[in-house]
């Protein structure tokens, strides 16, 4: 006895021999098409559009995953002209693109936070590595340059104020005192004098002036002995002073 074939057997063996000869199909389609494409064209008027959409979304929602493996494949496949013509949709509809990006980003704000932060940990090591392996590679590769580069821009008058600035604050951190004026303040206070020390009354250049603190350093150790906390000194606890001035003050307030 001959064994019966199941119809999810038939199936089976029709998509693979669909498959296997899907280019003959197309063209033996195109050609078909082109004899009687009047006779296409009457009958797609005629068809209820609702109802083909609901069949097509019946159909997907049982094979999903065949559709989706089926799509992945060709996409392997055809990545060049997958990505052609990906690009091509995005240069022509690049506006609507954009749109609908930024309406999806604010109506699932939260969830694409929490997904970042969740990527980022996951991520994290891995990133930092490379990125530490990168550094340093350019590093030595360019020592020489980056160092070169360094000095060029110390010497100009942004660079200058970065550098003491921060050697500043620096030197407050390991001491008992804190320094709580911005660069800003501080630069508005240095414009004020024109060059000219306030104590001397010589012109020295902005370039030259010296950080004066109005209560001494050197006293910001017995008050946090006294009282355990550290001496904060605001914008108007210091003054600039030119380089001869500023010491011959001593530890006088």
């Amino acid at each position: 006895m001959k064994h019966k074939l199941t119809n999810e057997e038939i199936k089976e063996r029709k998509s693979k021999y669909y498959y296997s000869n899907r280019d003959k199909f197309r063209k033996l389609q195109k050609k078909y098409y082109k004899k009687n494409k009047n006779k296409w064209i009457k009958y797609n008027k005629n068809i209820d559009k609702e109802k083909s959409k609901e069949n097509k979304r019946k159909y997907y929602l049982k094979n999903k995953d065949k559709i989706l493996e089926q799509n992945r494949l060709w996409k392997l496949k055809n990545k060049r002209y997958y990505k052609k013509k990906n690009d091509e949709y995005r240069v022509k509809n690049k506006d609507i693109l954009n749109r609908k990006g930024n309406e999806y980003y604010y109506k699932n704000k939260d969830k694409l936070t929490i997904k970042k932060k969740e990527y980022y940990l996951r991520t994290f090591e891995k990133f930092k590595k490379k990125k530490n392996n990168q550094n340093r590679k350019y590093y030595y590769e360019n020592k020489d340059k980056k160092r070169e580069y360094e000095r060029q821009y110390y010497k100009t008058e942004h660079g200058r104020n970065i550098r003491l600035f921060s050697k500043w604050k620096h030197r407050a951190m390991k001491s008992f005192y804190l320094e709580t004026f911005t660069k800003e303040q501080w630069l508005d206070k240095l414009d004020k004098t024109n060059g000219i020390c306030p104590m001397c009354k010589e012109f020295i250049g902005k370039n030259k002036f010296t950080l004066h603190h109005i209560f001494p350093r050197c006293k910001t150790r017995e008050y946090f002995l006294k009282t355990g906390k550290k001496w904060v000194y605001h914008i108007h606890m210091v003054k600039p002073l030119c380089g001869h001035c500023n010491p011959s003050i001593g530890y006088r307030i």
